[in-house]
């Protein structure tokens, strides 16, 4: 009884919902006119799995939309420019999921205050068995630093903060779950920035 207990109890605990709050803008990628620039990017700070699936969709946004005559990795292409894409990152704190990249302390002398909350919730969460879900916040920016001629040349920074909730109540805010709708969110933050930076290329 008691393994059958554990193995249901780590199913819910495996059950993550991601709601995103970061920035949401709507451009619409027929306003994004072709240029004749060749550009190459370098990927900065996308470490753990989770963050390489984000990287995947930011570079999957460029590819759509078609801005640039070439885009490619900066090792392999003789570019006019280069974005350095760097993730500036929280601390993500992980549950039954592995090791943590970033120390707990790190959070403790950044923010004390939160690092308390955090504690908090990680015990009730501990103590309901996941009824109060675990709650993860990943207050993560987006920087995209252009580079010429070897320079800093212009940063744009874009926020892509996000909560994980990880327990029993997830399966209930499943319908509402921001992790299907990844790929959008991201075009839209990268159709943005080519906005924001089309007097650059």
């Amino acid at each position: 009884m008691r393994i059958l207990f554990i193995i249901i109890t780590s199913f819910f605990v495996t059950q993550c919902t991601m709601f995103y709050t970061g920035e949401r803008p709507v451009i619409s990628k027929a306003l994004i006119t072709k240029s004749e620039a060749v550009v190459g990017y370098e990927l900065i700070g996308w470490n753990g799995s989770v963050d390489r699936n984000k990287a995947k969709h930011i570079l999957s946004a460029f590819v759509s939309a078609n801005r640039f005559r070439q885009f490619r990795h900066k090792e392999s292409i003789d570019s006019d420019f280069n974005i350095q894409l760097i993730l500036e990152a929280s601390p993500k704190f992980q549950f039954f999921m592995g090791e943590n990249h970033e120390p707990v302390s790190w959070l403790a002398e950044r923010d004390e205050k939160r690092y308390v909350v955090y504690l908090i919730n990680r015990l009730l969460s501990l103590r309901t068995f996941f009824v109060v879900p675990d709650i993860n916040r990943d207050d993560d920016y987006l920087l995209v630093r252009v580079m010429k001629k070897g320079k800093i040349f212009r940063e744009y920074r874009y926020d892509i903060e996000s909560y994980n909730f990880f327990g029993w109540l997830s399966l209930l805010a499943f319908p509402f779950d921001d992790r299907p709708n990844q790929s959008k969110i991201y075009n839209q933050i990268i159709y943005k920035f080519l906005e924001d930076s089309k007097d650059v290329f």
